[in-house]
């Protein structure tokens, strides 16, 4: 599953901001930042946005990368790898 996750704009913008750029994947709106202290993403914890995490199905944090835009490249090949593995 792919998810994009901000906790600093309102679901409203995130909806907004959704149709607007054609994002077919969820954007959810982290009130509590749970998701954020969970994974360690915010400037409490050095990360300048946008941080990109991916996490394996166990939960395992397999690639994470932050104050970079246009990853896409990268990060596609980091889902196939982590895909691949077992």
């Amino acid at each position: 599953m792919i998810a994009a996750v901000n906790n600093t704009a309102s679901e409203s913008w995130l909806n907004s901001y959704r149709g607007q750029t054609g994002i077919s994947y969820p954007m959810i709106f982290d009130t509590t930042s749970k998701i954020f202290q969970s994974y360690q993403v915010g400037p409490q914890y050095g990360n300048t946005p946008p941080t990109y995490v991916i996490i394996d199905p166990k939960g395992v944090v397999r690639y994470r990368v932050d104050d970079t835009f246009n990853r896409t490249p990268e990060i596609i090949e980091t889902i196939r790898r982590v895909l691949k593995d077992p």
